[in-house]
């Protein structure tokens, strides 16, 4: 699929379905009507990447003040202090990871600001467990297994959603594929996955078939993950936009 690929926000439905695995997108990590709700692109990270954790001021925050963001590590340690000034009802607060970072677990970030003091929390994982595999974008294809053009895709026709998938151990390697659709409105359209086994080195192509009931702009995720029982990402999400006409 020839699309430009793009980050989206991961539904509430499928972080039902799959609330250990996701993150994608905006996901609420802590909900309070009367302080501040905390929402971050991931749930887990490695080291080296981005964290970027966006904070809904519901009430108390007066414009011109000072929200003090303090991040701690697994064992207390404070990796970062962070001021910014209060401008509206949202602070975006984005930090990266050491690379060299050792310290796994669950991580803290603290905000504070007039009498509020919140927390929300993100894992960081062993990256010896996560780079496994190797996940490529989405494509869309018919049931002969030809890419559909961008101009062809039509409401009511089955496609086919795929991905490449190749294991980068020297052993044999069960994962989980899932896929999920979301439409205009960020609402899913389709919730699927399977599971399979890969041998070392190999590339697979799991598919997930879906026939789109109306016309509209979509945006399609697919995951890989080690298993059900034990979720961890083997490689980051790939995404991609396409037209229903």
């Amino acid at each position: 699929m020839k699309s430009t690929i793009r980050a989206a926000c991961a539904s509430i439905a499928f972080a039902a379905i799959v609330a250990p695995l996701l993150s994608q997108g905006a996901y609420a990590l802590d909900s309070l009507p009367t302080g501040v709700t905390m929402f971050t692109e991931e749930k887990r990270y490695v080291a080296g990447e981005t964290v970027r954790l966006v904070a809904q001021l519901h009430e108390h925050a007066i414009s011109n003040t000072l929200a003090l963001f303090t991040v701690y590590a697994p064992d207390d340690e404070t990796f970062l202090v962070s001021k910014q000034t209060i401008q509206g009802n949202m602070l975006n607060f984005i930090f990266s990871l050491d690379k060299d970072e050792t310290r796994t677990g669950e991580w803290t970030v603290n905000v504070r600001y007039s009498d509020i003091n919140e927390n929300a929390t993100f894992t960081l994982l062993d990256k010896g467990l996560y780079d496994k595999a190797v996940l490529n974008s989405p494509v869309l294809r018919d049931g002969r297994g030809a890419e559909l053009a961008p101009e062809s895709i039509r409401a009511g026709t089955e496609m086919v959603i795929t991905a490449g998938l190749e294991n980068d151990e020297e052993e044999n390697r069960p994962y989980v594929f899932a896929v999920q659709v979301l439409d205009e409105d960020g609402m899913p359209a389709l919730v699927s996955l399977m599971t399979g086994n890969m041998s070392p080195g190999q590339t697979v192509n799991p598919s997930i078939n879906w026939k789109p009931a109306e016309s509209g702009t979509y945006t399609v995720e697919v995951f890989a993950w080690s298993s059900l029982a034990d979720p961890v990402p083997l490689d980051d999400k790939r995404a991609g936009t396409f037209e229903v006409y």
